[in-house]
């Protein structure tokens, strides 16, 4: 983990997770023997593993993060030449990767908002018009909220970690990420606040507790779905 100290818990537990399944089998390889040619081999063992009918295309980050790994060891432990090359992220290749439209009409957002509960809707509008990530705007909460500065600091996220949620700081540095609390952010969040269970501190909830991803991504999915924007 030497190697991920500045990075966010997130990151840190995606990566973990896609070594656990890509790297077991090349642990066994003598740094001496790890080649172009044993990346290749493993790749082709690896594509072998994939399930009929499962979505992965490829296996590029799997070969980022390992790429990294064989630079910190370079800088950090033995002078190492990095086996990772272009031709593994060919090799790499499943399928091709599904194209999406992302050119949105204007008022996708309000009509993909009308097939969703008022607090999800009020969710996915807040991070569009402050262009946060979904986990920055799930975390706002009454510490991160100023209606007299006009301002919302969106220096904490909600991550996801096995489906489970943990409200944690989402910037490196500690420091304050504000932005400017608009009329109609200020009238959302002030209509969450009064419709929040007592002793709730988080505007975007589930009966109080910490909203969970699959029931966002649930929801809106089948909204998106409904208003006919399927194919973006």
């Amino acid at each position: 983990e030497e190697g991920m100290v500045e990075l966010t818990p997130y990151t840190i537990y995606k990566k973990k997770l896609r070594m656990s399944h890509f790297l077991p089998n090349l642990c066994g390889v003598r740094m001496a023997n790890m080649n172009s040619r044993t990346i290749l081999k493993h790749l082709q063992e690896m594509k072998l593993l994939v399930r009929e009918g499962s979505k992965r295309c490829n296996f590029d980050k799997e070969l980022k993060d390992l790429s990294s790994i064989f630079n910190w060891y370079d800088e950090e432990i033995h002078p190492f030449p990095n086996p990772i090359r272009r031709k593994h992220f060919k090799a790499g290749k499943i399928r091709d990767i599904e194209r999406r439209r992302k050119d949105l009409p204007p008022l996708a957002i309000t009509e993909i908002g009308m097939h969703m509960r008022k607090s999800l809707r009020y969710l996915i509008q807040i991070q569009f018009l402050l262009g946060a990530r979904i986990g920055e705007a799930a975390a706002i909460n009454d510490s991160t909220v100023d209606f007299d500065e006009g301002t919302i600091d969106l220096s904490e996220t909600i991550v996801w970690m096995k489906g489970k949620p943990s409200h944690v700081r989402a910037t490196k540095t500690n420091l304050p990420n504000k932005k400017v609390m608009t009329p109609l952010i200020r009238k959302m969040l002030l209509e969450l606040k009064a419709d929040r269970p007592k002793g709730c501190i988080f505007f975007f909830h589930f009966k109080g507790k910490i909203l969970r991803y699959q029931m966002i991504l649930k929801e809106l999915n089948e909204a998106i779905r409904k208003s006919g924007f399927n194919g973006y």
